[in-house]
């Protein structure tokens, strides 16, 4: 004898047929401004992620390279010199 298993949940559900047809058009319209932010933000990602590579690996421009960081002497020792 098979058992079925009985689900806890039941779902109903039904289609409303007074939704404008125009409704769809408002939607698209919009999520056009969501998409264009999209498309901006994912710019910005890559590239910043090209930027963050290129200082990982070493490749700093020479206009970066001649800032001292911050709290550092003008002059003085540099970051990771030896005293000896």
């Amino acid at each position: 004898m098979a058992v079925t298993p009985v689900s806890p949940v039941q779902l109903e559900g039904r289609l409303d047929r007074e939704l404008s047809r125009w409704l769809w058009l408002v939607k698209v319209l919009l999520a056009i401004p969501h998409y264009i932010l999209l498309g901006f933000l994912w710019i910005a990602f890559f590239v910043l992620t090209v930027i963050v590579r290129l200082l990982a690996d070493g490749c700093v421009p020479d206009r970066l390279q001649t800032r001292r960081p911050p709290g550092s002497v003008p002059g003085g020792a540099q970051y990771g010199a030896s005293a000896g």
